[in-house]
């Protein structure tokens, strides 16, 4: 069989680990379900996908790189063996959190991009890359109206410094909220702690003289874990099955300037059936209709927006419900399912 090569994202996902769906530690949220389900659909092809350890550079078929790191060894190798007609490059992240990705030198390595970005596409080299979503997922047990509690937030606690970040705006709001209701959780990793960390500070210099006031408050805030959540409840084991006991959920992305950049935490509230408060891209209802979810950007404030959300009675909350339900069964939902994402890589491949 003919090799294609994919060089991950993590670094435990070398030596084809990428490929192990069963592994719960690291298909978490599904992650590896799509390059799963592309290496099976390969095989019919007569292709084996591989991760970039295991495999031959020069022999190989194609070589996907998902995501470009600032220090990438396999890129370097690639291109010095000359590669590029065979090398393809999907990018998930947006320029706030890998700027280096999005330079004209680094893409001219490549002979095809995906990518989220509406202002690159031109179907020519630059193809629109929806990330890959397993659609209609299920609770195990719908809980009634009556029986959620009322808002929930699930992400990592990050930073990133530059125009449109909306890491501050998750824990601006989790401090709100929490001050003014009893059943707002937060969910995730490293909330709660000091990040004294060598990423933190090289981040931070590369990034100085974008500092602001504001941005400053809330990177002394971030690393020296000034302003700790009263509600914060640790990691998970299932994100489906923890937003399923809320009404609400907080979904905001790492920015809200980059258009098409609709990543998986819209899709998350809507497989547990949460309504979602969404903060991201400008053009979100190009890709998602307005109602399945409530606009953040609508509200001048964190107080205005949570006594909407307390004014909303059970039948209005149930149209956002069925509307949801609605979305995730059409045309315009399957282009982000993982059989969207294998039928463009295959015309790619």
């Amino acid at each position: 069989m003919k090799e294609i090569l994919v060089r991950p994202t993590i670094l435990a996902w070398y030596n084809n680990k990428q490929f192990d769906v069963h592994n719960k530690k690291l298909n978490i949220n599904n992650a590896l379900d799509a390059m799963y389900e592309l290496r099976e659909d390969l095989k019919k092809r007569d292709y084996i996908l591989k991760t970039i350890d295991t495999g031959d550079l020069i022999k190989s078929k194609a070589i996907i790189f998902a995501d470009i790191e600032h220090i990438d060894p396999y890129l370097k190798k690639c291109v010095k063996l000359g590669l590029k007609d065979k090398m393809i490059l999907i990018m998930t992240e947006s320029p706030l959190i890998k700027p280096h990705q999005y330079t004209k030198r680094n893409h001219d390595k490549f002979k095809y991009i995906l990518t989220w970005s509406d202002d690159l596409i031109d179907n020519k080299k630059y193809f629109r890359y929806y990330i890959p979503q397993i659609l209609f997922k299920t609770p195990k047990k719908k809980v009634p109206f009556n029986k959620k509690r009322f808002m929930c937030m699930v992400n990592a606690n990050k930073i990133a410094i530059g125009e449109g970040e909306l890491y501050s705006e998750r824990k601006k709001a989790s401090l709100f909220l929490e001050k003014k209701i009893k059943d707002y959780d937060v969910y995730g990793m490293e909330w709660n702690k000091n990040q004294f960390k060598l990423i933190t500070f090289l981040h931070t210099i590369k990034n100085f003289h974008k500092l602001n006031l504001k941005r400053a408050l809330y990177l002394i805030d971030y690393i020296f874990n000034i302003r700790k959540l009263k509600s914060y409840k640790g990691p998970v084991e299932s994100v489906t099955e923890t937003m399923s006991k809320y009404k609400f959920c907080l979904c905001y992305e790492n920015a809200d300037n980059y258009r098409g950049y609709v990543t998986e935490k819209i899709f998350n509230c809507f497989n547990a059936r949460c309504v979602p408060i969404y903060w991201g891209a400008p053009n979100i209802t190009d890709y998602v209709p307005a109602n399945t979810f409530i606009d953040r950007k609508k509200f001048r404030s964190d107080d205005e927006l949570l006594q909407f959300l307390k004014d909303m009675k059970e039948k209005e909350y149930e149209k956002y419900i069925k509307n949801i339900n609605r979305f995730l069964k059409s045309e315009k939902a399957d282009k982000f399912s993982i059989d969207h994402f294998k039928r463009i890589m295959n015309k790619i491949l």
